[in-house]
């Protein structure tokens, strides 16, 4: 990573210049504008996505493809950016992605966890083993699994900004998505606890709980709601319109900068008032 250089009269820092940030789940959506939010202002990435086909998962996810898309649009805003291919509920391949990032830049400061997946909507009675373990082994083990990786170079330089998205389904219940409500409440008293235990090093961390954004998912939701007779998870939301990637983004990138320095263990919810019925 380059060193600091000096600041010209003329000549305006950005807010994450000489920093590294690592977004997982970047491949499309959410993850792909954080990235690039971060890119605008400075900072050199490291982008994840998982890059292959999930069985328990009815919907599609990023491939390699993809990712490579977010890897290019990146370096566009002159940075450095790599990818990396790998699941995240997969400690293995968590330590070989932080691995791969140390070597290259040094140091992570920055860490987003954004990776996340649903299934089909079910009542707890119907909802098969298999999903409610993938569900809670992405959104729940991937998001301390990458945390408890990434941590020591973030003790180690004595700063860090952890970002774990969580939704507002980790504040109230929707029904039939006990997996996924589970799942992202679980990440929202991960982030509260974390906070006490890393404070002392300049290390804040703080949740992001959107409500409906443009993304695959929420097309994929969209459409099982319609087809759900009864009580359509979905027509619990007063408003309908969705939220875009690039607004949530605004969000996180605030909450990874030193401007929100004295903010950590808090739960963020940007969702058109939803959860405040």
């Amino acid at each position: 990573m380059k060193s600091p250089r000096k600041i010209l009269a003329n000549e305006k820092m950005k807010r994450f210049e000489n920093r590294v940030a690592l977004v997982t789940g970047a491949g499309r959506g959410m993850g792909r504008e954080h990235a690039l939010g971060f890119a605008r202002e400075g900072a050199n990435i490291v982008v994840n996505d998982i890059c292959e086909g999930d069985p328990s998962v009815p919907y599609e996810l990023s491939m390699r493809k993809q990712l490579e898309s977010t890897v290019e649009e990146v370096k566009r805003h002159e940075v450095k950016c790599i990818g990396v291919c790998a699941d995240v509920s997969n400690s293995k391949q968590v330590q070989g992605m932080v691995k791969e990032a140390l070597d290259t830049f040094g140091r992570i400061d920055i860490l987003v966890n954004n990776a996340g997946i649903t299934g089909n909507f079910s009542n707890v009675v119907d909802v098969p083993e298999e999903l409610w373990d993938r569900v809670m082994a992405v959104n729940l083990k991937g998001t301390f699994l990458v945390t408890k990786f990434t941590l020591p170079s973030m003790i180690a330089h004595r700063y860090g900004r952890i970002v774990n998205i969580s939704s507002v389904g980790g504040l109230v219940g929707l029904p039939g998505s006990s997996f996924y409500v589970a799942a992202k409440h679980g990440v929202i008293g991960f982030t509260r606890t974390l906070a006490h235990e890393v404070g002392e090093y300049d290390i804040t961390v703080n949740a992001v709980c959107p409500g409906l954004v443009n993304t695959r998912m929420l097309n994929f939701l969209q459409d099982q709601s319609s087809e759900r007779a009864t009580h359509p998870p979905l027509g619990v939301f007063p408003h309908r319109q969705t939220i875009e990637p690039s607004e949530i983004s605004g969000l996180v990138l605030w909450l990874s900068s030193d401007e929100a320095k004295d903010v950590t263990g808090a739960a963020f919810t940007m969702d058109q008032g939803f959860t405040s019925g």
